[in-house]
């Protein structure tokens, strides 16, 4: 599941948040109603975006 990779994220820190990319907060509600409720394709898809841009960015660092 994607979730432990949000948490490791969110945890340790991304590339992301110190560029302003993404905001770490929202990022954390959106995890959180994403746990709560189904998957919806119309908006979470965007969280498997963020993850492919944050282990982009730690490729190239």
């Amino acid at each position: 599941m994607v979730r432990p990779l949000f948490a490791r994220m969110l945890h340790d820190g991304s590339p992301l948040f110190e560029e302003k990319v993404v905001d770490p907060d929202g990022l954390r509600l959106a995890v959180r109603r994403l746990a709560e409720g189904p998957y919806r394709e119309d908006g979470d898809a965007q969280l498997l975006e963020v993850l492919d841009l944050h282990f982009a960015a730690q490729a190239f660092l």
